[in-house]
């Protein structure tokens, strides 16, 4: 009975949600009001990681019962940099059931490359006479549409481990996420093709998918956004100019609009 109600926290703590595609509502729209949200993140409340530590304890009861999976296998752990989290852990061929290849980075990165081209490139705007960012960053689009023609490579930005891979006919299409430590998390949405898999370890440049128009998407491009626990990130005020956004980064962005 005990191992039944285990399994079943288990289940429920590593279920998959997919990012929703509708508006991002904040209760202050503007750029200084998600900057206050960034930096008053407060950590899982300490019931969360009770159910974790369950969860984790129900993880142990199925392997006990299946002590030697096939090494090829899947399994899912809890805990994470920054709180409780869950991830799927892919093995290779080499390893066994009990030591991973990868875990999420500890750290932020410091440095973000562009997610197209050879890593030069910056985020283009209709000021500059070049068309290539379409959408940008606001309140009700967390994150950047880069104008790309289908096929067109893109690539990780950073160092960090791929948590979710979809392919849908709705929403986003196709998708990758890679968590890059620090409580970092990029998504490249709308992929004609994605070459990735959830719990690959992907290096900063490697090229992770293919741009399309897949999901609700009217036209071919990269929809990209940058999280910093959670919460959304203007990408260009990460990757333009060459710098992660830390705490104290925005600490003086906030200063800088008051």
């Amino acid at each position: 009975m005990r191992a039944d109600y285990a399994a079943s926290l288990l289940r429920l703590a590593t279920k998959k949600r997919l990012p929703s595609a509708s508006p991002l509502a904040f209760s202050e729209g503007d750029t200084k009001g998600r900057i206050k949200r960034l930096l008053n993140y407060k950590k899982p409340a300490f019931w969360i990681i009770i159910v974790c530590v369950l969860a984790l304890s129900g993880a142990a009861v199925l392997l006990i019962s299946n002590p030697k999976p096939d090494k090829n296998a899947d399994t899912t752990v809890i805990g994470g940099a920054n709180g409780p989290t869950d991830i799927t852990i892919s093995y290779t061929d080499g390893s066994s059931a009990t030591d991973p290849t990868f875990s999420v980075p500890a750290e932020a990165p410091e440095l973000l490359r562009y997610p197209l081209g050879d890593g030069d490139d910056t985020f283009a705007t209709n000021s500059t006479g070049d068309d290539r960012l379409i959408r940008g960053f606001s309140g009700t689009h967390p994150g950047l549409d880069i104008a790309a023609d289908v096929g067109t490579p893109i690539y990780a930005v950073a160092d960090g481990v791929v948590t979710e891979v979809e392919e849908s006919d709705a929403g986003y299409g196709y998708f990758v996420v890679i968590a890059h430590g620090g409580g970092v998390t990029t998504l490249y949405a709308h992929n004609s093709e994605n070459l990735v898999s959830v719990g690959d370890a992907v290096k900063q440049g490697d090229k992770i998918a293919l741009s399309g128009y897949t999901g609700n998407a009217t036209g071919p491009h990269v929809h990209f956004e940058i999280c910093l626990n959670g919460i959304p990130v203007d990408p260009i005020l990460c990757v333009e100019n060459s710098e992660y956004v830390t705490t104290d980064t925005l600490t003086k962005e906030l200063q800088a609009l008051d």
